[in-house]
Parts: structure tokens; sequence; C-alpha cells
């Protein structure tokens, strides 16, 4: 940074890009301004962000019953906790590729 951009007060700043240089700070947006500057910035939702890392959270906390309390916990619904563990088994539960290895591992030798 310039050692004179060092000295913009928000009232330099216009109008409508006060909100995110109260947000960032005055010296981000200028680092912005300087790496994306004359481009088209999309930010995207909150949730389009957290939802990997949260979903991947409610994969490791369910234990079989706790759905609802997970989806008070996340601020979802009952139904979309189960939507996210479609896919899961549940905790304990074996693949049938797993099963037919103990399987075959009780079989008496022949």
């Amino acid at each position: 940074m310039n050692e004179w951009e060092q000295r913009i007060d928000m009232r330099d700043i216009p109008e409508q890009y006060q909100e995110i240089a109260e947000m960032v700070g005055i010296p981000q947006l200028l680092e912005l301004s300087r790496r994306l500057g004359g481009t088209n910035l999309y930010v995207p939702k909150h949730e389009a962000l957290v939802r990997t890392t949260r979903d991947k959270l409610i994969r490791d906390e369910y234990n079989g019953y706790n759905t609802e309390q997970l989806a008070l916990k996340y601020g979802l619904t009952v139904r979309w906790v189960q939507e996210i563990l479609r896919d899961e088994p549940l905790p304990g539960q074996i693949d049938m590729a797993e099963w037919t290895r103990e399987l075959d591992g009780m079989q008496p030798a022949g």
C-alpha cells in the first residue's frame, strides 16, 4: 500500500462501496480493488459457503438416533438432515462387501 493510501478515510470511499469497506476495512478493500478491480465479482450466499462443512459435521455427529438434535443444532428441518444422511450407513452398520468377507473368514478350512 502506498503511504498516501493509508490516509484514505471512509468519507473518501464512494458511497456504494462504504458498506464493504466497513465490513472488511479500507486496506482490504483497496487490495480487492487491486486484484479484482474492473471484474464482475459474485459473492455466493452464506449457505453455499458453509454447506460442505456443515454436512460433514452432521454425518460425523450422527449416531443413528439424533436427527432431531442435529436439525436443531444446525437450524435445519429433520427432513433436510435425513436427506443429508440419506446415503450414510447407520453407525456400526457394515456394508455387504464387509459382511461377505466376514462370512468367508468363518468358513471352515476345506
